[in-house]
């Protein structure tokens, strides 16, 4: 932080003018919300990629180890994941069984949340 603060006053220092002092304060800003955006979707990715694996692998092989690694990622997507993603897992996990008939369209659902929080485009 104290690198970067000492960077920004050398480049004020540095401008000729009012207008490089903006210029400087907004790619100052931009270059931070764009490191922030990338954060924030890197975590997304591993929480969401971490809770199908294990949704997968409890699913095939259903024991108490493999339920506790699925509530584990579940927790994970608490914590970083919209209010349309945790909806949908616990629709996922309420529906879970072959015989329900709501279980395709809960599934579509599930995947579009995804992609949606992520930011990538969903179904057509």
């Amino acid at each position: 932080m104290m690198n970067i603060d000492l960077q920004l006053i050398v480049s004020l220092i540095a401008a000729a003018g009012l207008g490089s002092i903006f210029t400087v304060l907004i790619r100052d800003r931009l270059l931070h919300k764009r490191e922030n955006e990338k954060r924030v979707f890197e975590e997304k990715k591993e929480a969401f990629i971490g809770l199908l694996k294990a949704y997968h692998v409890s699913a095939v092989e259903p024991s108490e180890k493999n339920a506790k690694e699925f509530g584990y990622w579940q927790l994970r997507c608490e914590l970083v994941a919209s209010d349309r993603v945790r909806k949908a897992v616990q629709k996922m996990i309420d529906t879970s069984g072959d015989k329900n008939p709501d279980r395709p369209q809960v599934y579509l659902d599930f995947l579009d949340s995804l992609r949606e929080d992520l930011g990538i485009t969903a179904r057509k």
